[in-house]
């Protein structure tokens, strides 16, 4: 369920580390695993930095270099082969 999969996520987060008001990346195609990842996230004491998958590479990697995140949650085929 959405809610299950939110607290695996937030649980992870906080193993990992994860500081209050951290940003975590999440570069996942929309779905519920987005949501669930968004959710977690909060659930977590973090914030999320959404980033769309069809940014060019160059895009996403200034992004990250900007905002730093904590962690960053992919689902497997949504990031771009530049950045794999």
């Amino acid at each position: 369920t959405l809610l299950a999969s939110a607290a695996a996520i937030a649980h992870w987060l906080r193993a990992q580390g994860l500081g209050r008001d951290r940003p975590v990346a999440i570069i996942m195609h929309k779905g519920w695993e987005q949501i669930a990842a968004a959710l977690g996230t909060l659930m977590a004491g973090g914030c999320y930095l959404p980033i769309d998958s069809a940014f060019p590479p160059q895009r996403i990697a200034r992004i990250m270099a900007l905002a730093e995140p904590a962690a960053v949650l992919v689902q497997p085929g949504s990031l771009p082969a530049a950045l794999a």
